[in-house]
Protein backbone atom coordinates (compact mmCIF):
# COMPACT_ATOMS: atom_id res chain seq x y z
CA UNK A 1 0.00 0.00 0.00
CA UNK A 2 2.70 2.25 0.91
CA UNK A 3 4.48 1.56 -2.21
CA UNK A 4 1.32 2.16 -4.39
CA UNK A 5 1.28 5.89 -2.48
CA UNK A 6 4.63 6.11 -3.30
CA UNK A 7 4.40 5.74 -6.56
CA UNK A 8 1.32 7.96 -7.26
CA UNK A 9 2.96 10.52 -5.32
CA UNK A 10 5.92 11.31 -7.93
CA UNK A 11 3.31 10.10 -10.47
CA UNK A 12 1.71 13.40 -9.19
CA UNK A 13 4.93 15.33 -8.87
CA UNK A 14 5.71 14.91 -12.62
CA UNK A 15 2.65 15.33 -13.40
CA UNK A 16 3.17 18.92 -11.78
CA UNK A 17 6.41 19.01 -13.11
CA UNK A 18 5.55 18.75 -16.46
CA UNK A 19 2.57 21.43 -16.49
CA UNK A 20 4.27 23.67 -15.02
CA UNK A 21 6.97 23.66 -17.54
CA UNK A 22 4.04 23.48 -19.81
CA UNK A 23 2.92 26.86 -18.65
CA UNK A 24 6.40 28.44 -18.37
CA UNK A 25 6.79 27.19 -22.40
CA UNK A 26 3.32 28.81 -22.92
CA UNK A 27 4.19 32.38 -21.40
CA UNK A 28 7.54 32.14 -23.04
CA UNK A 29 6.04 31.65 -26.75
CA UNK A 30 3.31 34.88 -25.58
CA UNK A 31 6.27 36.54 -25.04
CA UNK A 32 8.36 35.76 -28.05
CA UNK A 33 5.05 36.36 -30.35
CA UNK A 34 4.43 40.00 -28.89
CA UNK A 35 8.42 40.83 -29.21
CA UNK A 36 7.49 39.51 -32.86
CA UNK A 37 4.59 41.40 -33.10
CA UNK A 38 6.05 45.22 -31.87
CA UNK A 39 9.38 44.91 -33.96
CA UNK A 40 6.73 44.62 -37.06
CA UNK A 41 4.90 47.53 -35.19
CA UNK A 42 8.38 49.10 -35.38
CA UNK A 43 9.51 48.76 -38.88
CA UNK A 44 6.16 49.69 -40.75
CA UNK A 45 5.36 52.60 -38.73
CA UNK A 46 8.60 53.95 -38.28
CA UNK A 47 11.56 52.25 -39.99
CA UNK A 48 9.50 52.32 -43.37
CA UNK A 49 7.52 55.33 -42.37
CA UNK A 50 7.80 57.32 -45.61
CA UNK A 51 9.82 60.77 -43.04
CA UNK A 52 12.19 57.80 -42.46
CA UNK A 53 12.97 56.19 -46.07
CA UNK A 54 16.48 55.17 -44.71
CA UNK A 55 17.91 51.99 -42.96
CA UNK A 56 16.20 48.58 -43.58
CA UNK A 57 13.55 48.45 -46.58
CA UNK A 58 12.58 44.36 -46.15
CA UNK A 59 12.08 42.64 -49.21
CA UNK A 60 8.76 40.90 -50.28
CA UNK A 61 7.40 38.27 -52.70
CA UNK A 62 4.17 40.83 -53.26
CA UNK A 63 3.42 41.72 -56.67
CA UNK A 64 6.14 44.03 -58.85
CA UNK A 65 4.66 46.48 -60.62
CA UNK A 66 5.23 47.13 -64.59
CA UNK A 67 3.99 50.06 -65.90
CA UNK A 68 3.36 50.54 -69.61
CA UNK A 69 1.65 53.60 -69.76
CA UNK A 70 4.11 56.87 -70.18
CA UNK A 71 3.30 58.41 -67.15
CA UNK A 72 7.05 58.11 -65.70
CA UNK A 73 7.85 59.76 -69.46
CA UNK A 74 9.42 63.40 -69.39
CA UNK A 75 6.37 65.85 -70.85
CA UNK A 76 8.74 66.37 -74.21
CA UNK A 77 8.68 62.36 -74.14
CA UNK A 78 4.95 62.50 -73.68
CA UNK A 79 4.73 64.71 -76.37
CA UNK A 80 6.25 62.51 -78.74
CA UNK A 81 4.08 60.01 -77.82
CA UNK A 82 1.19 62.08 -78.39
CA UNK A 83 2.34 62.93 -82.16
CA UNK A 84 3.18 59.41 -82.71
CA UNK A 85 0.58 57.19 -80.92
CA UNK A 86 1.93 54.08 -81.17
CA UNK A 87 2.35 51.12 -79.27
CA UNK A 88 4.59 48.41 -79.84
CA UNK A 89 4.19 44.52 -78.03
CA UNK A 90 7.53 43.24 -77.58
CA UNK A 91 7.30 39.27 -78.33
CA UNK A 92 9.42 37.81 -75.70
CA UNK A 93 7.32 38.93 -72.93
CA UNK A 94 3.86 40.25 -74.39
CA UNK A 95 3.87 43.67 -72.58
CA UNK A 96 3.18 47.48 -74.68
CA UNK A 97 6.18 49.16 -74.67
CA UNK A 98 6.29 52.98 -76.06
CA UNK A 99 7.54 53.30 -79.46
CA UNK A 100 9.03 56.81 -78.84
CA UNK A 101 8.78 59.64 -82.31
CA UNK A 102 12.42 60.23 -83.20
CA UNK A 103 13.35 63.33 -85.72
CA UNK A 104 14.50 60.56 -87.94
CA UNK A 105 12.51 58.12 -89.69
CA UNK A 106 13.49 54.49 -88.35
CA UNK A 107 12.26 51.36 -85.95
CA UNK A 108 15.24 50.87 -83.35
CA UNK A 109 14.94 47.62 -81.74
CA UNK A 110 15.96 46.39 -78.15
CA UNK A 111 19.73 44.58 -78.89
CA UNK A 112 20.68 41.72 -77.50
CA UNK A 113 21.56 40.80 -73.80
CA UNK A 114 25.79 41.46 -73.41
CA UNK A 115 26.93 38.25 -73.18
CA UNK A 116 30.18 39.04 -71.48
CA UNK A 117 31.16 37.75 -68.38
CA UNK A 118 30.76 39.81 -64.78
CA UNK A 119 33.35 41.35 -63.42
CA UNK A 120 33.10 40.46 -60.35
CA UNK A 121 35.68 42.81 -58.25
CA UNK A 122 34.07 45.57 -59.84
CA UNK A 123 31.33 46.39 -57.41
CA UNK A 124 31.93 46.33 -53.65
CA UNK A 125 28.18 47.01 -52.25
CA UNK A 126 27.76 45.20 -48.72
CA UNK A 127 23.98 46.00 -47.94
CA UNK A 128 21.48 44.21 -48.85
CA UNK A 129 17.34 45.13 -49.10
CA UNK A 130 19.12 48.35 -47.69
CA UNK A 131 18.27 52.18 -48.85
CA UNK A 132 21.36 54.32 -48.94
CA UNK A 133 21.58 58.22 -49.51
CA UNK A 134 22.22 59.44 -53.22
CA UNK A 135 23.95 62.15 -51.86
CA UNK A 136 26.95 61.47 -49.25
CA UNK A 137 27.16 64.28 -47.10
CA UNK A 138 30.70 63.45 -46.09
CA UNK A 139 31.68 63.90 -49.76
CA UNK A 140 31.58 67.30 -51.80
CA UNK A 141 32.54 65.50 -55.24
CA UNK A 142 35.12 68.65 -56.26
CA UNK A 143 38.64 67.10 -55.68
CA UNK A 144 40.17 63.51 -56.80
CA UNK A 145 40.14 62.20 -53.09
CA UNK A 146 36.43 62.33 -52.86
CA UNK A 147 34.63 60.76 -56.00
CA UNK A 148 32.01 58.73 -54.10
CA UNK A 149 30.06 61.46 -53.52
CA UNK A 150 27.16 59.94 -55.84
CA UNK A 151 25.96 56.41 -54.89
CA UNK A 152 29.09 56.23 -52.54
CA UNK A 153 28.69 52.69 -51.22
CA UNK A 154 29.52 51.28 -55.07
CA UNK A 155 32.91 50.88 -54.81
CA UNK A 156 34.84 51.55 -58.05
CA UNK A 157 37.67 49.53 -59.55
CA UNK A 158 39.14 50.73 -62.60
CA UNK A 159 38.59 48.73 -66.23
CA UNK A 160 39.35 48.90 -69.38
CA UNK A 161 39.96 52.98 -68.91
CA UNK A 162 36.25 53.61 -68.93
CA UNK A 163 35.60 55.70 -66.03
CA UNK A 164 33.85 54.96 -62.97
CA UNK A 165 30.76 53.41 -65.13
CA UNK A 166 28.88 50.54 -63.28
CA UNK A 167 26.32 48.33 -65.62
CA UNK A 168 24.06 46.53 -63.17
CA UNK A 169 22.95 43.92 -62.72
CA UNK A 170 26.19 42.53 -64.77
CA UNK A 171 28.89 43.98 -62.76
CA UNK A 172 27.33 42.27 -59.03
CA UNK A 173 28.55 39.11 -58.61
CA UNK A 174 25.31 38.92 -56.85
CA UNK A 175 23.87 39.61 -59.95
CA UNK A 176 21.31 42.50 -57.66
CA UNK A 177 19.25 44.98 -59.82
CA UNK A 178 19.31 48.61 -58.74
CA UNK A 179 16.34 50.35 -57.28
CA UNK A 180 16.00 54.26 -56.22
CA UNK A 181 13.69 55.89 -54.33
CA UNK A 182 12.50 59.42 -53.24
CA UNK A 183 11.90 62.46 -55.63
CA UNK A 184 13.19 65.47 -54.17
CA UNK A 185 14.56 68.08 -56.53
CA UNK A 186 15.88 69.81 -53.48
CA UNK A 187 18.13 67.58 -51.32
CA UNK A 188 19.86 64.39 -52.80
CA UNK A 189 20.38 63.20 -49.39
CA UNK A 190 16.51 62.22 -49.42
CA UNK A 191 16.65 60.12 -52.19
CA UNK A 192 17.89 56.49 -51.81
CA UNK A 193 19.09 53.56 -53.67
CA UNK A 194 19.84 49.65 -52.80
CA UNK A 195 20.87 46.59 -54.78
CA UNK A 196 17.96 43.76 -54.80
CA UNK A 197 17.89 40.40 -56.12
CA UNK A 198 14.91 40.52 -59.24
CA UNK A 199 13.13 38.14 -57.17
CA UNK A 200 12.76 39.86 -54.06
CA UNK A 201 12.38 43.73 -55.07
CA UNK A 202 10.99 46.00 -52.26
CA UNK A 203 7.46 46.35 -51.54
CA UNK A 204 5.61 47.92 -54.18
CA UNK A 205 8.17 48.36 -56.41
CA UNK A 206 8.01 49.56 -60.04
CA UNK A 207 9.78 47.45 -62.60
CA UNK A 208 11.58 48.97 -65.50
CA UNK A 209 12.41 46.97 -68.23
CA UNK A 210 15.66 47.00 -70.24
CA UNK A 211 17.82 49.51 -70.09
CA UNK A 212 18.30 52.99 -68.25
CA UNK A 213 21.04 55.15 -68.23
CA UNK A 214 21.66 57.31 -65.08
CA UNK A 215 24.03 59.90 -64.21
CA UNK A 216 24.67 62.60 -61.77
CA UNK A 217 26.01 66.35 -62.89
CA UNK A 218 27.49 68.18 -60.20
CA UNK A 219 26.43 71.74 -62.30
CA UNK A 220 23.54 71.27 -64.52
CA UNK A 221 22.13 69.76 -67.80
CA UNK A 222 21.25 73.23 -69.43
CA UNK A 223 24.87 74.60 -69.97
CA UNK A 224 26.75 72.55 -72.80
CA UNK A 225 29.78 71.87 -71.31
CA UNK A 226 28.22 70.76 -67.95
CA UNK A 227 25.61 68.59 -69.73
CA UNK A 228 28.17 67.28 -72.49
CA UNK A 229 30.73 66.34 -69.63
CA UNK A 230 28.80 64.34 -67.59
CA UNK A 231 26.85 62.46 -70.56
CA UNK A 232 29.63 62.02 -73.20
CA UNK A 233 31.12 58.99 -71.59
CA UNK A 234 27.86 56.72 -72.34
CA UNK A 235 29.22 56.53 -75.93
CA UNK A 236 31.99 54.59 -74.78
CA UNK A 237 29.73 51.98 -72.81
CA UNK A 238 27.71 51.62 -76.36
CA UNK A 239 31.37 51.06 -77.98
CA UNK A 240 31.96 48.42 -75.66
CA UNK A 241 28.39 46.62 -75.94
CA UNK A 242 27.80 45.92 -79.30
CA UNK A 243 26.36 49.78 -79.88
CA UNK A 244 23.23 48.95 -77.34
CA UNK A 245 20.80 51.68 -76.70
CA UNK A 246 18.84 52.51 -73.94
CA UNK A 247 15.47 52.82 -72.90
CA UNK A 248 15.18 56.08 -70.83
CA UNK A 249 17.59 58.45 -69.13
CA UNK A 250 17.67 59.34 -65.20
CA UNK A 251 19.17 62.35 -64.20
CA UNK A 252 20.46 63.89 -60.98
CA UNK A 253 22.10 66.81 -59.57
CA UNK A 254 23.69 66.13 -56.57
CA UNK A 255 21.25 63.14 -55.85
CA UNK A 256 18.77 65.89 -56.94
CA UNK A 257 16.40 64.60 -59.14
CA UNK A 258 16.56 66.18 -62.71
CA UNK A 259 13.13 65.57 -65.08
CA UNK A 260 14.81 68.00 -68.20
CA UNK A 261 17.51 68.68 -70.25
CA UNK A 262 18.87 71.57 -72.27
CA UNK A 263 18.21 71.54 -76.52
CA UNK A 264 21.51 71.14 -77.14
CA UNK A 265 22.57 67.75 -75.52
CA UNK A 266 19.27 66.45 -76.44
CA UNK A 267 19.94 66.50 -79.86
CA UNK A 268 23.62 65.51 -78.96
CA UNK A 269 22.08 62.00 -77.57
CA UNK A 270 19.55 61.68 -80.10
CA UNK A 271 22.01 61.89 -82.99
CA UNK A 272 24.67 59.70 -80.66
CA UNK A 273 21.70 56.89 -80.19
CA UNK A 274 19.74 57.48 -83.47
CA UNK A 275 16.75 57.93 -81.54
CA UNK A 276 15.00 60.14 -78.79
CA UNK A 277 15.83 59.01 -75.61
CA UNK A 278 12.75 60.30 -72.53
CA UNK A 279 13.76 61.17 -69.41
CA UNK A 280 12.55 59.05 -66.44
CA UNK A 281 10.31 61.20 -63.91
CA UNK A 282 10.01 58.11 -61.62
CA UNK A 283 6.23 59.20 -61.50
CA UNK A 284 4.12 56.77 -60.14
CA UNK A 285 -0.01 55.59 -59.82
CA UNK A 286 0.97 53.56 -57.00
CA UNK A 287 2.15 56.17 -54.64
CA UNK A 288 5.15 59.36 -54.76
CA UNK A 289 7.85 57.32 -52.65
CA UNK A 290 7.35 54.17 -54.54
CA UNK A 291 10.80 52.39 -55.21
CA UNK A 292 11.57 52.08 -58.81
CA UNK A 293 13.87 49.27 -59.92
CA UNK A 294 15.70 48.55 -63.19
CA UNK A 295 16.02 45.63 -65.30
CA UNK A 296 19.19 46.93 -66.37
CA UNK A 297 21.18 50.08 -64.91
CA UNK A 298 24.25 51.97 -66.42
CA UNK A 299 25.42 54.41 -64.12
CA UNK A 300 28.07 57.74 -64.88
CA UNK A 301 29.14 58.67 -61.11
CA UNK A 302 31.72 60.93 -62.74
CA UNK A 303 30.96 61.59 -66.52
CA UNK A 304 34.52 61.80 -68.62
CA UNK A 305 36.37 61.88 -65.25
CA UNK A 306 39.15 58.78 -65.12
CA UNK A 307 38.44 57.91 -68.63
CA UNK A 308 41.40 57.10 -70.81
CA UNK A 309 42.49 59.30 -73.88
CA UNK A 310 41.74 56.05 -76.25
CA UNK A 311 38.15 56.30 -74.78
CA UNK A 312 37.63 59.61 -75.06
CA UNK A 313 38.88 60.11 -78.70
CA UNK A 314 37.05 57.00 -80.41
CA UNK A 315 33.72 58.70 -78.18
CA UNK A 316 34.36 61.83 -79.58
CA UNK A 317 34.93 60.49 -83.37
CA UNK A 318 31.54 58.75 -82.69
CA UNK A 319 29.95 61.86 -81.56
CA UNK A 320 30.85 64.17 -84.30
CA UNK A 321 30.16 61.73 -87.31
CA UNK A 322 27.11 61.13 -85.32
CA UNK A 323 26.21 64.71 -85.55
CA UNK A 324 27.05 65.53 -89.00
CA UNK A 325 24.88 62.68 -90.20
CA UNK A 326 21.54 63.60 -88.09
CA UNK A 327 22.15 67.23 -89.39
CA UNK A 328 22.70 65.87 -92.63
CA UNK A 329 25.83 68.15 -93.02
CA UNK A 330 29.38 67.90 -95.11
CA UNK A 331 32.26 69.78 -95.84
CA UNK A 332 32.13 71.88 -97.90
CA UNK A 333 32.96 70.11 -101.52
CA UNK A 334 34.23 73.34 -103.68
CA UNK A 335 36.96 73.95 -101.02
CA UNK A 336 40.29 74.00 -102.29
CA UNK A 337 42.69 71.45 -100.03
CA UNK A 338 44.61 74.76 -99.08
CA UNK A 339 42.22 76.88 -97.80
CA UNK A 340 41.63 78.08 -94.48
CA UNK A 341 38.24 78.74 -92.91
CA UNK A 342 38.12 80.81 -89.79
CA UNK A 343 35.99 81.73 -87.56
CA UNK A 344 35.37 84.58 -85.12
CA UNK A 345 32.86 83.22 -82.54
CA UNK A 346 31.13 85.98 -80.99
CA UNK A 347 29.21 85.66 -77.27
CA UNK A 348 26.14 88.31 -76.49
CA UNK A 349 26.45 89.48 -72.97
CA UNK A 350 28.60 87.88 -70.42
CA UNK A 351 31.92 87.59 -71.53
CA UNK A 352 31.69 89.43 -75.10
CA UNK A 353 33.92 91.59 -77.24
CA UNK A 354 33.93 94.93 -75.97
CA UNK A 355 34.67 96.12 -79.41
CA UNK A 356 33.25 93.29 -81.52
CA UNK A 357 33.95 95.39 -84.88
CA UNK A 358 37.60 95.88 -83.64
CA UNK A 359 38.02 92.67 -83.18
CA UNK A 360 36.77 91.64 -86.31
CA UNK A 361 38.92 93.77 -88.17
CA UNK A 362 42.08 92.59 -86.81
CA UNK A 363 41.55 89.25 -87.54
CA UNK A 364 40.15 89.90 -91.41
CA UNK A 365 43.47 92.04 -91.71
CA UNK A 366 45.57 88.72 -90.84
CA UNK A 367 43.17 86.64 -92.26
CA UNK A 368 43.84 89.10 -96.06
CA UNK A 369 47.30 88.45 -96.00
CA UNK A 370 47.08 84.69 -97.28
CA UNK A 371 45.67 84.23 -100.50
CA UNK A 372 43.54 81.15 -98.99
CA UNK A 373 41.99 82.10 -96.04
CA UNK A 374 38.43 83.20 -95.60
CA UNK A 375 36.72 84.31 -92.27
CA UNK A 376 33.44 84.75 -91.01
CA UNK A 377 31.90 86.13 -87.68
CA UNK A 378 28.97 84.41 -86.22
CA UNK A 379 27.17 84.93 -82.84
CA UNK A 380 26.41 81.65 -81.29
CA UNK A 381 23.35 82.65 -79.37
CA UNK A 382 21.82 83.21 -83.68
CA UNK A 383 22.20 79.50 -84.60
CA UNK A 384 20.46 76.20 -84.25
CA UNK A 385 21.75 72.81 -82.87
CA UNK A 386 22.19 71.81 -86.67
CA UNK A 387 23.44 75.16 -87.82
CA UNK A 388 26.50 75.39 -84.78
CA UNK A 389 27.73 71.56 -86.28
CA UNK A 390 27.75 72.82 -90.25
CA UNK A 391 29.62 75.86 -89.20
CA UNK A 392 32.23 74.25 -86.96
CA UNK A 393 32.44 71.40 -89.67
CA UNK A 394 34.19 74.36 -92.09
CA UNK A 395 36.46 75.77 -89.42
CA UNK A 396 39.86 75.36 -88.91
CA UNK A 397 40.93 78.22 -87.07
CA UNK A 398 38.35 79.00 -84.13
CA UNK A 399 38.79 82.35 -82.72
CA UNK A 400 36.82 82.74 -79.33
CA UNK A 401 36.01 84.25 -75.81
CA UNK A 402 36.05 80.85 -72.84
CA UNK A 403 32.53 79.95 -72.60
CA UNK A 404 30.40 77.27 -73.37
CA UNK A 405 30.15 77.59 -77.30
CA UNK A 406 33.36 76.24 -77.11
CA UNK A 407 31.79 72.79 -76.53
CA UNK A 408 30.69 73.10 -80.37
CA UNK A 409 34.74 72.19 -81.06
CA UNK A 410 33.95 68.73 -81.06
CA UNK A 411 32.17 69.09 -84.75
CA UNK A 412 35.54 70.42 -85.83
CA UNK A 413 37.86 68.25 -87.82
CA UNK A 414 41.06 66.73 -86.14
CA UNK A 415 43.83 68.64 -86.48
CA UNK A 416 41.56 72.12 -86.56
CA UNK A 417 43.29 75.29 -83.86
CA UNK A 418 41.35 77.34 -81.56
CA UNK A 419 42.42 80.52 -79.87
CA UNK A 420 41.23 81.18 -76.87
CA UNK A 421 40.55 84.66 -74.87
CA UNK A 422 39.63 85.20 -71.15
CA UNK A 423 38.64 88.56 -69.32
CA UNK A 424 40.91 89.74 -66.53
CA UNK A 425 40.86 88.15 -63.48
CA UNK A 426 40.84 84.33 -64.54
CA UNK A 427 44.18 83.66 -64.48
CA UNK A 428 44.46 84.31 -61.09
CA UNK A 429 40.86 83.03 -59.69
CA UNK A 430 39.66 80.55 -61.55
CA UNK A 431 41.62 77.66 -61.21
CA UNK A 432 41.35 74.57 -62.99
CA UNK A 433 38.00 75.55 -64.42
CA UNK A 434 39.93 77.66 -67.19
CA UNK A 435 41.57 74.27 -68.35
CA UNK A 436 38.49 72.72 -69.29
CA UNK A 437 38.28 73.93 -72.83
CA UNK A 438 42.03 72.79 -73.03
CA UNK A 439 40.98 69.57 -71.83
CA UNK A 440 38.38 69.67 -74.62
CA UNK A 441 40.30 70.33 -77.61
CA UNK A 442 42.94 66.88 -76.58
CA UNK A 443 39.85 65.09 -76.40
CA UNK A 444 38.28 65.93 -79.49
CA UNK A 445 41.94 65.72 -81.27
CA UNK A 446 41.53 69.50 -81.93
CA UNK A 447 45.02 71.67 -81.44
CA UNK A 448 44.37 74.27 -78.40
CA UNK A 449 46.98 76.73 -80.09
CA UNK A 450 47.05 79.17 -76.83
CA UNK A 451 45.34 81.98 -74.81
CA UNK A 452 45.10 85.64 -74.05
CA UNK A 453 43.97 86.91 -70.79
CA UNK A 454 42.88 90.67 -70.70
CA UNK A 455 45.04 92.55 -68.29
CA UNK A 456 43.06 95.95 -68.24
CA UNK A 457 40.08 96.72 -66.49
CA UNK A 458 39.72 97.74 -62.81
CA UNK A 459 40.68 95.63 -59.57
CA UNK A 460 38.52 93.81 -57.59
CA UNK A 461 37.00 96.20 -54.53
CA UNK A 462 37.00 93.49 -52.11
CA UNK A 463 39.98 92.07 -49.72
CA UNK A 464 42.29 89.76 -51.41
CA UNK A 465 41.58 86.92 -49.00
CA UNK A 466 37.97 86.98 -50.51
CA UNK A 467 38.55 84.90 -53.60
CA UNK A 468 35.23 84.02 -54.70
CA UNK A 469 33.46 87.16 -54.74
CA UNK A 470 36.66 88.77 -56.66
CA UNK A 471 36.49 85.77 -58.86
CA UNK A 472 32.43 86.01 -59.33
CA UNK A 473 33.56 90.17 -60.05
CA UNK A 474 35.98 89.25 -62.72
CA UNK A 475 33.89 85.89 -63.92
CA UNK A 476 31.64 87.72 -66.57
CA UNK A 477 32.93 90.80 -67.77
CA UNK A 478 34.07 91.77 -71.70
CA UNK A 479 37.17 91.01 -73.16
CA UNK A 480 39.39 94.01 -74.50
CA UNK A 481 41.94 94.14 -77.67
CA UNK A 482 45.26 94.08 -78.04
CA UNK A 483 45.37 94.46 -81.96
CA UNK A 484 49.47 93.83 -82.31
CA UNK A 485 49.42 91.18 -79.82
CA UNK A 486 46.61 89.67 -81.34
CA UNK A 487 47.75 89.92 -85.07
CA UNK A 488 50.77 88.56 -84.09
CA UNK A 489 49.10 85.06 -82.76
CA UNK A 490 46.61 84.85 -85.68
CA UNK A 491 49.41 84.90 -87.95
CA UNK A 492 51.62 82.46 -86.21
CA UNK A 493 48.26 80.38 -86.20
CA UNK A 494 47.83 80.26 -89.88
CA UNK A 495 51.25 79.69 -90.56
CA UNK A 496 51.85 76.90 -88.21
CA UNK A 497 48.60 75.10 -89.78
CA UNK A 498 49.66 76.33 -93.20
CA UNK A 499 52.42 73.54 -92.66
CA UNK A 500 50.73 70.87 -91.49
CA UNK A 501 47.48 68.85 -92.75
CA UNK A 502 44.60 67.17 -90.06
CA UNK A 503 45.32 63.57 -91.59
CA UNK A 504 49.19 63.37 -90.26
CA UNK A 505 47.77 64.72 -86.80
CA UNK A 506 45.41 61.97 -86.02
CA UNK A 507 46.56 60.35 -82.79
CA UNK A 508 46.21 57.24 -81.66
CA UNK A 509 45.47 56.10 -84.94
CA UNK A 510 41.84 55.92 -84.41
CA UNK A 511 40.05 56.75 -87.11
CA UNK A 512 36.47 57.99 -87.71
CA UNK A 513 33.35 56.13 -88.18
CA UNK A 514 30.14 56.88 -87.56
CA UNK A 515 28.31 53.33 -88.40
CA UNK A 516 28.63 52.48 -84.48
CA UNK A 517 27.33 49.35 -85.60
CA UNK A 518 30.23 48.37 -87.65
CA UNK A 519 31.88 47.71 -84.51
CA UNK A 520 35.27 49.07 -85.18
CA UNK A 521 35.53 51.01 -81.62
CA UNK A 522 34.85 47.73 -79.97
CA UNK A 523 37.06 47.83 -76.94
CA UNK A 524 35.36 44.35 -75.65
CA UNK A 525 38.28 42.08 -74.42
Amino acid sequence: MRKHKEGGGIANRLRSNINGTKRELGWKMIYIVSAMAWIGLLQLVVVEHPLNPWFHQSATTAPIFKETSSSHLSSEANSSLKRSNTLIVDVETSTPRVQIATEKPGVFTIPPALKSPKNVNLLKFNPENTFLPLKDVKESGLSDTDTNWFMSGLRWTPKLGNGETFDLPKDDSKGRILCVRGRDMQDGTKNGYGLFKKRRLPRGAIFREHTTFIADNYWDYNNPWHSMSALANFITWRLENSCSTPDRLLLYHAGELVTSMGPWISHVMQAAFMKFIPIETLESTHGSNSPVCFERAVIQRRGLGKVDKVHINAAFDVLRCKARAYCGVKRSADRSAASVEVLLFMRTGPRSFQNETAVANTVRSECAKYPSCNMRVVNSANLTFCEQVEVMTNTDVLVTVHGAQMTNMMFMEPGSRVMEMFPKGWLELAGVGQEIYKWHADWTRVIHAGRWRDPEGPECPYPRTETLECFLFFKDRQVGLNATFLADWMGSVLRDFGMTTRSGEQQDGVQSDCACDMGRHSFTA
